[in-house]
């Protein structure tokens, strides 16, 4: 199994929204010939607080957020003062961050689903252990208590989860795995992956 991250950077943004590094996540793996095939997808941003907070004259962190979209808008209001950008007093104070990174989808085939848990914990890894993982608490299949497991917490008067990578914890019982695929399947594989990503009601505007 591989992730292979794409993303898009600004080197010298010059909207404030660019601090946001958009980019998906193809989760892959191999046949026995050595064919890669995507089994799997995670549209992610990735916000780095410093990176914002050491621009000069640059934008406030707030207004990276609500110039991006109403999710990145959600997600700051839940996790920091919109006035002072102090962590709210109901997430955890003591966290070491850099990064915030956001899930707006994942769409993993059936093959995957023993799997789900520990590509949740891996992409909360993406950018190092100075990161949290925000998503909404519907976007994966995953059920509450193996959520708990993980790490995650909710935040307040909010649909979001976050998880701390520091923080979060493998799977207990997860599996080995999965071997080498047949040609065939894994071809339907992508397919699948590929048609139920384009025709998923999505609006990224929104979120």
């Amino acid at each position: 199994m591989k992730f292979r991250y794409t993303s898009n950077f600004y080197p010298v943004p010059f909207e404030p929204e660019h601090f946001i590094n958009g980019g998906h996540v193809d989760i892959t793996d191999w046949t026995e010939g050595g064919e890669e095939h995507i089994l799997g997808r995670v549209a992610i941003d990735c916000l780095n607080v410093n990176r914002v907070m050491d621009e000069r004259q640059g934008p406030h962190l707030f207004d990276v957020c609500d110039a991006d979209s109403q999710g990145w808008h959600d997600v700051f209001s839940s996790l920091f003062d919109v006035e002072t950008c102090e962590l709210m007093p109901e997430v955890d104070s003591d966290m070491i961050f850099d990064n915030i990174l956001l899930i707006h989808r994942m769409y993993l085939h059936p093959v995957l689903q023993p799997w789900e848990a520990s590509i949740v914990y891996h992409m909360a890894r993406l950018q190092g252990l100075t990161s949290i993982l925000v998503m909404l608490s519907g976007a994966t299949s995953l059920p509450t208590k193996a959520l708990v497991e993980l790490g995650f917490s909710k935040l307040a008067n909010c649909e979001f989860l976050y998880l701390p990578a520091m923080r979060s914890k493998l799977p207990k019982e997860d599996p080995p795995f999965p071997p080498l695929l047949e040609l065939d399947e894994a071809i339907d594989y992508t397919s699948d992956v590929l048609e139920n990503w384009s025709e998923d009601d999505f609006d990224d505007e929104d979120f």
